[in-house]
């Protein structure tokens, strides 16, 4: 990403491997990469706003990557993690 960054001629500051922005409990790892696969899964309202994700794509990006066992609690996780996502998307878009 620092190198795409530079293309464009942005400077990114440079990131610690051991010094992460964020910690994920081991519990929760493949809830954040479902949510991290599902970026192009929002849905936007006809005035811009951001409504929620399209569960369709969820539910084929948790079928896809995950045991049947998991699917049920991941997809909960997920949205959680929507519930959370939405109000700092909408704040973002006005």
């Amino acid at each position: 990403m620092i190198e795409d960054a530079a293309l464009l001629g942005i400077e990114l500051p440079a990131i610690e491997e051991d010094d992460p922005d964020f910690a994920v409990d081991p519990a929760n790892w493949d809830a954040v990469l479902v949510f991290l696969r599902c970026a192009s899964q929002w849905r936007h309202g006809p005035m811009g706003g951001v409504l929620g994700m399209d569960y369709q794509g969820v539910k084929s990006v948790i079928e896809l990557t995950l045991p049947k066992r998991k699917h049920n609690a991941i997809f909960a996780a997920v949205q959680v993690m929507e519930q959370a996502a939405l109000p700092i998307l909408n704040s973002k878009s006005k």
